[in-house]
């Protein structure tokens, strides 16, 4: 998927998706942390993180909008704590992709 993106965005316009991306998370992560408002925020991550190719993230996404919407709020919770660590991880293993 990295490969594709390269390929049909240039690295150089592949390269500032994924600065956008890493600028806009802080905002996001404090966003999150409230319950108001965080099913926007879930849904624009969602996107965001498909746009730039972090797949494993975005399905993660998916599942915690599912899990909100059949009224598990406390599992979301949980999963939307430990979801700042996994995009992290994943944006260094992304990076260390692209050298």
């Amino acid at each position: 998927m990295i490969q594709q993106k390269k390929e049909l965005l240039g690295l150089d316009v592949y390269l500032r998706l994924i600065q956008a991306y890493k600028h806009e998370l802080p905002g996001m992560f404090v966003a999150l942390k409230k319950r108001e408002g965080r099913q926007f925020v879930l849904h624009s991550l969602k996107g965001m993180s498909f746009s730039v190719g972090l797949d494993d993230i975005g399905r993660h996404i998916q599942h915690i909008e599912q899990t909100l919407v059949n009224g598990a709020d406390l599992t979301a919770d949980g999963y939307i704590r430990r979801l700042e660590a996994k995009i992290i991880e994943s944006l260094e293993e992304l990076e260390a992709v692209l050298g």
